[in-house]
This record gives C-alpha cells, sequence and structure tokens, in this order.
C-alpha cells in the first residue's frame, strides 16, 4: 500500500515550541508520535530478546545438565549473523508493507521466545534449538524494515530525531536485560524472562496492529500508487547508491569501525575476568556502566545531529569523526592502563562515543539516502556492519577471529593494540564524507523539487510523455549535465542538438538507465523512472539505438533480430510478424541473415540496430546519430521509416549533428551546450539564433540550411570556430624524436597499390577483383553504397582480413602475408567506423601509448630503479602526447577516460593516435561520423595539415560528399564489392551508375 503521510502547514519547530519539554511528541511534531512510539517498543523487544538468552544460557545450561558446546558456538553465531537476515526481510518488506512486516516480526518473536520458554517447562532438546536460533536471530533483523518505516512516514527534518529516538530505546533494552534477567530468573527461573517478554511480544504486535497505517488499500491510495515509483530491487538500489559519494564512502567506513566498537565491547570483558581478575557481579556492574555511557551517547547524538545535519551537514561530520577519535583515544587507554579504574573509565568513554558514531551514521544515512531506495539502503548498510562483526567473537565460530587469536597469542591488551589502528583508518574514511555529503543533500533535495514541479505539471494537463527536470550527471567525478530539462509528448519526434561532448549522449544514457542521475527526476507515462535499471526501463517502453551501434558482433543478423524480441519470447507469432515487417524495411539483411553481426558493413549494423529497436514496439524510440557511417540512399530510406514509425504513434527522439536532418524531419528542438539546454522550441527558430548557428553551422552551413542544398559542394570550408573541438592546427611543428619512423617515398609514384583483391563469406563475394593505386601524396576517396565492399577493402589493405586471391604492395614492397602489427610498423596507419580505443585510459594515457614507439624510453631495470633518465623520458612523453592533444582540440578531455567521451571525441582521439605514429600512409574509415557540422567543415584543413606535416597520402571512405569532394584527388567509386568508376571528383560524382546507387535523386 501507499502510506499517505499527515500534512503540516506550520514550521515544525513551532510546533514543538508549544509542546512542555518533556513532552515526547516533541519529537516528532507536527506529526503523530504513535508510529515512532510502536516501532521504538517493536526495538526494544527484540533487542532485549537477543541479550536475554545469551545472558541465561547458564540456566539453559544447567536445566539439560550438559556443556552444549554445540550450542554455545551456535548462539555467539547466530548473534553475529542476526543482522546478516536483515537484508532479506528488508528486500521482502520494500516489495510489499513495512508496517506489516514490523508486526509480523513481532508475532514471529513472541512465538520463537515462547517455544524457547516451553523447551525449557517441559525439556526438548529440538524445541530448545529451535527456539534459540529463531529467537536469537529475530534481534537484528527488522533494524532496516522499521528504519525505512519511519523515514516512508516522517520527513527528513524529522526523520534523524524519529531514527536516533529509535536507536536510543535499542541501547536501553540492552542494558536492562541483565538486570531483568537477574531478578526473574533467581526467582522463577531462566524461563520467566522469556515468558514475559513472549507475552509482551504479542502484545505490542495486537496494539500496532490497531494503531499502525496498515489500513486495506482504498481507492485513493490505489489512484496515489499509480503515480509513484515501484519497488526497487537490490541490484538497482546497490547500482544507485554506491553512485552516491558519500554513501559510498560511509559504507566503507563501517567495517572498520563495527569491527572496533563491537569488537572492543567483547574483548572487554575479557580483560576484566584475565588481567583483572573480576568476579561476575563486578563485570555486570562494569558492563551497566558501559551501556549507560552507551545510551548517554545516543542521547547526544539525538540532540546534536539533527540540528548539524539540517543546517551544517559537514559540521555533522567533523562531529562523527572527533566521537571516532576519542574510541581510539579510550581503546589506546584499555590497552595500556594498569589498573581497574582508568579501564573502567575508558570503557564508559569508548562506549558513549562509539554509539554516538553508530547513531550519527544512520541519521546520516537517513537524510542522504533516496526516499525510494531507504529500506534497502539502511540493509546495505547492515551487510557492510556484518563484515566488521564476523571478524568478533570466540575462536571456533564462523569468520573468528584474528582478535581471539591474538589475544591468547600475546596476551588480551594485545587484542586493543589491533583495534585503535582500525579505527583510526575507519575514521579517516568517514572524515572523506564530509567533501560530498552537503552536496549529495543539496542533489537530493533538487531532485525532490524535480519530482514535485514534473508531478504538478502533470496534474495542472502540462506532462508529457517523458518529462525531465533538473537533471544532473557525468562520470565518476566529471559532471556532464547541469540541470537539464527535457520532455517529448505522445507521438511526438523531437530533434536533440548541439557539439560534440555538450552532452547528448549523456542525457539519452541518463533516460534510458545506462547512467545514474546524481540529481533530478525523470518521468515517463506519469511513472518516475529517475533510478530503474535499464532492463525495466526498456519494459516500460523506451528504447535506444545507440551512436555506436547496438549489435551483438559474434552473433548472426537472425539471432540478433531473435534477441531483440526478448520480452516478447512468449509471443512467436508476434516476433515472427515483427522480424518479417522489418525485413521489408531493410531488404539488404534478409539477403545477410546468416552473417555474423560483425563482418556487416558500419551502415548495415546501423540498419540491424534500427531493426532491433522496431521489434521491440517502444512507445518512445531513441536514434543517436541516425546519419552515422550510412550513404544517402540509405539515409534517405531510413527516414522515410522512421517517419512511419512515428506516424504510427512512437514518439522519437533524434539525436543528431546535423541540424539540416533536424530541420527537414522534425517540428521541435532541443539544443545543448556545455551540459545545459540553451535553447527549446520550433526547429525553425533554431536558424535564427546565431550564437547557436556560428556554434554548431558556422555561416556556410548557415546558409547551407536555409537554401536547402543538400549535398551540394561545401566549397571552401570554413575555418572551426567556437563550439567545435577541432581549431587550427600546426602538424607541421610537430617534434618528437624520428628514431623508428617509417621511410617516406621519394616522387610521386603509387605508395601503396592493391591488385586483384577478392574476398568471399561463405556464398557471398564482398570484393570482386578490386584494383586500386594511392600515390604519394595524394588523397584517395573511397566512395559507394552501404555494403559495397568498402570497409572489407581497408580490411585487407591493413592486415585485418586475408583476401581469397589479389596482392597488396606498400613503398614497392609485398606485404600481403605480413600481419596487421607488421604493417602499422611498416608505416601504415588507420581508422575504424567505430572508434577502437582503450575505454579504461584516459585520453593522454592513450596518445602516449601511441607517442611511446617514436619517443626513446629506458629499459626495464632502469625503471624499476626510478633512475632520473625515467622521468626525462616521461616528461618528453607527455609534452609529445599534449602536442597531439593540442593540435587537434582534445587538450579539455585529456584526463577523461576513453569510454566517457561522445562518439564525435572518440573519433579525434583516434586521429590524435594516428597522427602520434606518423604513418606514411592513412587510411581513415569515415572520418567525419558523429562530428557536428562546424568540425566536419573544419576536419577538411586539418586532413591537409596532417597530410603535409606527416608528408603522408591518405586514403578515405567518406559519406559526406561535400567533405570528399573538397578533400580528394581521386575518387574510386565501388558497389556490390566492384569498381564501378574512378577518376576526377566531378567525373565519379556525375557517373549514372554512382548517382543512382549511392547519391539517389535527392540528398540530405
Amino acid at each position: 500500500m501507499t502510506l499517505t503521510v499527515a500534512s503540516a502547514e506550520a514550521d515544525p519547530r513551532l510546533e514543538r515550541e508549544r509542546l512542555h519539554p518533556l513532552d515526547l511528541r516533541r519529537l516528532t511534531a507536527p506529526y503523530p508520535i504513535i508510529p515512532l512510539a510502536v516501532l521504538m517498543s517493536f526495538n526494544f523487544c527484540l533487542l532485549m530478546s537477543g541479550m536475554l538468552i545469551v545472558l541465561q544460557f547458564v540456566g539453559i545450561q544447567d536445566s539439560y545438565h550438559s556443556a552444549l558446546v554445540v550450542l554455545t558456538g551456535a548462539i555467539a553465531q547466530q548473534v553475529q549473523l542476526g543482522m546478516g537476515l536483515d537484508l532479506p526481510v528488508a528486500v521482502a518488506a520494500n516489495r510489499n508493507n513495512r508496517w506489516r512486516f514490523a508486526i509480523g516480526g513481532m508475532v514471529a518473536l513472541g512465538v520463537f521466545t515462547f517455544v524457547l520458554a516451553m523447551a525449557g517447562i517441559t525439556p526438548n532438546t529440538v524445541l530448545l534449538y529451535f527456539g534459540i536460533f529463531l529467537a536469537v536471530s529475530m534481534s537484528g533483523l527488522l533494524t532496516s524494515t522499521q528504519h525505512g518505516a519511519l523515514a516512508q512516514y516522517y520527513p527528513p527534518e524529522i526523520r534523524t530525531r524519529a531514527i536516533l529516538a529509535h536507536r536510543f530505546v535499542g541501547v536501553g533494552a540492552i542494558a536492562l536485560a541483565a538486570p531483568v534477567a537477574y531478578l526473574f530468573g533467581r526467582a522463577f527461573g531462566w524461563e520467566a524472562p522469556l515468558l514475559a517478554l513472549a507475552g509482551l511480544a504479542l502484545l505490542l504486535a495486537f496494539i500496532g496492529s490497531r494503531l499502525l497505517p496498515v489500513k486495506k488499500e482504498d481507492a485513493q491510495d490505489a489512484a496515489l500508487k499509480k503515480s509513484v515509483e515501484g519497488p526497487a530491487t537490490l541490484p538497482e538500489a546497490a547500482r544507485v547508491l554506491f553512485s552516491v559519494p558519500s554513501i559510498r564512502t560511509l559504507y566503507r567506513a563501517l567495517p572498520l569501525l563495527s569491527v572496533c566498537f563491537i569488537g572492543i565491547n567483547y574483548y572487554v570483558g575479557l580483560l576484566y575476568l584475565n588481567v583483572f581478575h573480576q568476579n561476575a557481579n563486578a563485570r555486570r556492574l562494569e558492563q551497566d556502566l558501559a551501556l549507560a555511557g552507551a545510551a548517554l551517547g545516543v542521547l547526544v547524538a539525538g540532540f546534536v545531529m539533527p540540528r548539524l545535519l539540517r543546517n551544517d551537514p559537514n559540521r555533522g561530520v567533523t562531529m562523527l569523526v572527533r566521537a571516532a577519535l576519542t574510541a581510539c583515544l579510550a581503546s589506546v587507554v584499555l590497552a595500556t592502563s594498569p589498573s581497574v579504574v582508568p579501564v573502567i573509565v575508558a570503557d564508559i568513554v569508548f562506549a558513549g562515543a562509539a554509539a554516538f558514531v553508530v547513531a550519527g551514521v544512520y541519521a546520516t544515512l537517513s537524510v542522504a539516502l533516496p526516499q525510494r531506495l531507504m529500506t534497502l539502503g539502511f540493509a546495505l548498510s547492515s551487510i557492510w556492519f556484518q563484515i566488521g562483526i564476523i571478524a568478533v567473537g570466540p575462536v571456533g565460530t564462523v569468520g573468528s577471529t584474528f582478535g581471539a587469536t591474538i589475544g591468547n597469542d600475546f596476551g588480551f591488551r594485545a587484542t586493543f593494540w589491533l583495534f585503535a589502528p582500525l579505527i583510526l583508518m575507519g575514521t579517516l574514511v568517514l572524515a572523506r564524507t564530509s567533501r560530498y555529503l552537503a552536496d549529495d543533500i543539496a542533489r537530493l533535495e533538487s531532485s525532490v523539487r524535480a519530482d514535485i514541479q514534473v508531478r504538478r505539471d502533470r496534474l495542472e494537463g502540462h506532462g508529457k510523455l517523458l518529462m525531465a527536470r533538473g537533471v544532473e550527471a557525468g562520470y565518476d567525478t566529471a559532471k556532464v549535465l547541469f540541470g537539464v530539462d527535457f520532455d517529448i509528448d505522445d507521438g511526438e519526434m523531437v530533434a536533440l542538438l548541439g557539439t560534440n561532448g555538450a552532452g547528448k549522449s549523456t542525457l539519452v544514457r541518463t533516460l534510458t538507465g545506462l547512467i545514474t542521475p546524481t540529481a533530478g527526476e525523470v518521468l515517463f507515462d506519469g511513472q518516475p523512472i529517475t533510478t530503474l535499471d535499464t532492463t525495466r526501463i526498456v519494459r516500460q517502453g523506451i528504447a535506444m539505438v545507440p551512436g555506436d551501434r547496438g549489435v551483438f558482433p559474434g552473433l548472426s543478423t537472425a539471432d540478433n533480430m531473435r534477441m531483440a524480441g526478448w520480452m516478447y519470447d512468449k509471443d512467436a507469432a508476434y516476433v515472427k510478424s515483427a522480424t518479417k515487417t522489418v525485413l521489408g524495411y531493410f531488404p539488404s539483411l534478409e539477403r545477410r541473415l546468416g552473417t555474423q553481426a560483425g563482418s556487416l558493413s558500419g551502415g548495415e549494423q546501423q540498419m540491424l540496430s534500427l531493426a532491433m529497436a522496431f521489434i521491440a514496439q517502444p512507445r518512445l524510440l531513441i536514434i543517436d546519430e541516425l546519419s552515422l557511417g550510412l550513404a544517402p540512399t540509405v539515409l534517405e530510406s531510413l527516414l522515410e521509416i522512421v517517419q512511419e514509425i512515428n506516424r504510427r504513434g512512437t514518439a522519437v527522439i533524434l539525436v543528431e549533428q546535423s541540424v539540416n536532418l533536424a530541420l527537414r524531419m522534425t517540428a521541435r528542438a532541443t539544443f545543448m551546450e556545455k551540459g545545459q539546454v540553451v535553447f527549446h522550441g520550433p526547429t525553425a527558430e533554431l536558424i535564427e539564433h546565431q550564437e547557436i548557428v556560428r556554434s554548431v553551422l558556422l555561416e556556410g552551413a548557415r546558409q547551407q540550411a536555409v537554401g536547402g542544398t543538400g549535398m551540394a559542394a561545401r566549397g571552401d570550408a570554413v575555418p572551426a570556430g567556437g563550439g567545435g573541438a577541432l581549431g587550427a592546427t600546426a602538424l607541421g611543428n610537430l617534434k618528437v624524436d624520428e628514431a623508428g619512423a617509417p621511410r617516406r617515398a621519394e616522387g610521386t609514384g603509387a605508395v601503396l597499390s592493391a591488385s586483384g583483391i577478392v574476398k568471399r563469406f561463405g556464398g557471398v563475394l564482398a570484393v570482386d577483383d578490386v584494383s586500386l593505386e594511392l600515390n604519394n601524396g595524394e588523397i584517395l576517396g573511397l566512395i559507394g553504397p552501404n555494403g559495397a565492399g568498402k570497409t572489407t577493402v581497408f580490411e585487407i589493405i591493413s592486415g585485418q582480413l586475408r583476401p581469397n586471391a589479389g596482392r597488396i604492395e606498400m613503398h614497392g614492397t609485398d606485404i600481403s602475408d605480413w600481419p596487421a602489427f607488421q604493417r602499422a610498423a611498416f608505416g601504415l596507419g588507420r581508422s575504424f567506423q567505430a572508434a577502437r580505443l582503450w575505454p579504461g585510459l584516459t585520453v593522454e594515457e592513450t596518445v602516449s601509448l601511441a607517442v611511446a614507439r617514436r619517443v626513446k624510453t629506458p629499459g626495464v631495470l632502469l625503471t624499476m630503479a626510478c633512475s632520473p633518465t625515467v622521468r626525462r623520458a616521461e616528461k618528453k612523453l607527455a609534452i609529445a602526447a599534449d602536442e597531439v592533444l593540442d593540435m587537434l582540440g582534445l587538450g579539455d578531455y585529456k584526463d577523461h577516460l576513453g569510454s566517457d567521451l561522445s562518439t564525435g571525441l572518440r573519433r579525434l582521439l583516434e586521429l590524435a593516435v594516428i597522427v602520434a605514429q606518423r604513418p606514411s600512409v592513412i587510411l581513415l574509415d569515415e572520418p567525419s561520423a558523429g562530428l557536428a557540422q562546424a568540425e566536419t567543415e573544419a576536419l577538411g584543413p586539418v586532413l591537409r595539415d596532417i597530410k603535409t606535416g606527416l608528408r603522408c597520402s591518405l586514403m578515405l571512405i567518406e559519406h559526406d560528399m561535400g567533405l570528399t569532394k573538397e578533400l580528394a584527388d581521386r575518387i574510386v567509386a565501388l558497389d556490390t564489392g566492384a569498381v564501378v568508376a574512378s577518376g576526377l571528383p566531378d567525373e565519379v560524382l556525375r557517373h549514372p551508375r554512382v548517382v543512382e546507387s549511392y547519391l539517389g535523386a535527392s540528398a540530405v
């Protein structure tokens, strides 16, 4: 069910001031205290039950006239693992109703405790083991469920006080357990306190069922439930929570702190017994004093932490750090004190400081965790606590115990010397939380405000199919999106435009769950999807065609299509019908059904990606770079298909570099720059914004868009400015060590020639007797429709594929049998349709690897010895790499991972890697794919500079005919694997076969 929280018109602080200082209602005013009071009583019973069983264990042994060694270890282990059961219970409660689980837990506690008491009244070993295992396990398994219920009911400004009060009662229960066990056990036997506790638990469960909000769901609740997010899954919660720096840091600190706090509480009893020889009564008194100190610590946290977390979260973390350091100093006193009195004082101080830290961590989590993930967030914290707890306990239990082992071998004081540095390490990790907590809380509040805004818009009738408000996201510490708003209505087509690095791909990855946003809210058809994982978002009806082609290269085309129908695996008729439909859209795929997807051309892989998305039948289709790698005729047919899909009711987001395409296809556009939306409105108005025109289109492209000239030749390229990554280059001034550089051909003859090349894939003839030559200093264009064999020719020339027939020569040397790496060392550089980079390396590291072959570096021994020559070589390497990056406009991205770059920036990085190797022959496979129009226009001068500066020759595959015509000295056109035309650009582009098969009647 959905719980409707009581409304509070007045300021909570004013409401509290009207109540008496001792009135407990001040804890939750102006909200009712009943839910907190009931859960506090539940927590009291749960924790007392575990303590009573441990304290009454001597009586249990006497009753059964046995040492019960196995049972001793079992009880210790159950105490250790009690919190471990918290996670599965929390997962179940998160998917159902936390309040009912809390009540059910009390009923179970009453039953199990009663069974254990009956094992004393009617001796039965089976009942004894059954009761002890279950009753002790109950002591910690409802912690996260109860915390989640409190967080669900009370808002953040009250939530911290409620959770701290809840923990205070738990400490009180542990403190009262010893006198209760002593008085009841001495008077009536060990069964009496357990019977009393069983009755109390059942009574509280009955009272809670009458008072807690667990009524049957009514129509209003059902309607409200439709407008909120469904229950989170555990993997989803882990993914989201570990993306929040403050929560991630708190989790990492918990194992170190818990092993120390729980461990010292355990070993201090051994210290009293074995070092100071205290009797049982003295040890009980000392334990009660320590528990009183712990209760005081939680009480102080209840007064201090809520105010600090509300006004200055970083100061709250500072208080936790000081308390942890106090505990560390107390542990040193425990290890060194020669008399018992300082040990007792240190024990009290330690217990109070440790309780303050633990309570403060829970309070901090209560304001940092997102509302929907509250229960699972607390449950995950229990797991991190558990990692430390299982390392504490008697020898012989699971996970025990480096502390006990050290104590047995070196004395009990040695254990405390072990814990002191662990506390210090945990404190240092905890201190790092102050770097992030305030920002994370602010982002969480921003997300709440965004959620309120999108719900209000939808309630007022302004809602869209997809609504995003205040979205912030990035990669690790690099923030990319800054408060982005975006929406699209049912059946609408919207263009998402911007330069490379503007954040377009990051936004669509966020909308589809591939990236977890740090702030903001996203609704789809009224349902929040902000933290949903990708699978659940796809099931909601959102599909994306990624810019770098979303196919499974090791599967056949047919298998890829079958994979696309995974949501309809029980509806084979639909999958068959949908596959037949998309094959009608893409007839070339029907001929390649048995071919591995990785062997398809780039354009065919793009078609397959679109076909797979269409089979999924989404309500919203996101297409990242539709025109990427497609020939004009293929692009024309795809545009018609996308428009038809849109006419049938599917909303479409076109993420594009081509503003011309956006003008043609969509009525509304959103333009992004540096992670922010700078324009949102009718596409026709976009062209009038001069600042956007200059950053993306440049004046030449603007005239082209306004004039509708399609694919007319650009003429002289306009130098890049503003928004593009490319700038003026100076490759001729590149200064690096020439050692190992490939020799350059002299004269004007051919530097590369391929003759009689034939390549078959099974029964498909991909390349049919192709011959071509690349002359010294020449730029040769290779054009043709998708599937014509262009990329296959490049694969054969560069050595990635072995031809069935033919010969390859470079600089007059036959390299037909050489592997790819040997051809690269000989001076052959090559780019790929989808940039092949090291995703785990930064941009600077990637280029440094390419430069390293030409920069003399010291050997392994000198490197291991940290010779000064190593530093000089590294400096020289960095200078050479930075020089290449600056020339290609990538200097600002040198610390970014390759996997975090946009499609266009990855393309530029691949070009930088080629330049860094200084090849004599360069094969460029669609170098402008993924670049904005401004950058495409700037690419021409850059490639000319590369040719001049490196004194090399270029062969390029390019679908942008304006760029090809501008650059190429000659053009070779392929179709169905064979050369159909060769010569000067104007002659080839007017060839009837080229116009019919490649350019088409019109182009974009």
